[in-house]
């Protein structure tokens, strides 16, 4: 882990403390929640299979991603209601992982962004 750079920007990635959340995992805030004990996570699947971590709040708001950055045409669905929820993670820990600071995401989102977009460009 470390010396590592953004798919998405080629920033620099720091090594950081997260959540499990994978997308919003780097945020202070999501470590807040964690600590206080105020989230689930589930593995779902979404956007032709793929597979993420996300907490609740991210699950129910993950439709409001802009079709833009996630590289899908306008008016694909890949919200809520499109997900597939496989399964609660009931071991859910904080640990280290890569974040770009440019981007404000952890690795495996940029990496599920990057997956994303060039399925739709190829």
């Amino acid at each position: 882990m470390g010396n590592e750079e953004c798919p998405l920007c080629s920033a620099d990635m720091e090594v950081r403390n997260v959540a499990p959340c994978e997308e919003c995992g780097g945020d202070p805030e999501s470590l807040d929640r964690f600590g206080a004990k105020n989230q689930t996570y589930h593995l779902v699947r979404v956007l032709g299979g793929r597979e993420l971590v996300l907490c609740t709040g991210c699950m129910l708001d993950f439709g409001s991603l802009d079709p833009n950055f996630l590289g899908v045409p306008a008016g694909a669905h890949y919200g809520f209601e499109n997900m597939e929820i496989v399964r609660e993670i009931n071991a859910a820990a904080i640990r280290a992982d890569n974040y770009c600071p440019e981007c404000e995401y952890r690795l495996k989102f940029l990496r599920f962004v990057k997956d994303v977009r060039s399925t739709a460009q190829g």
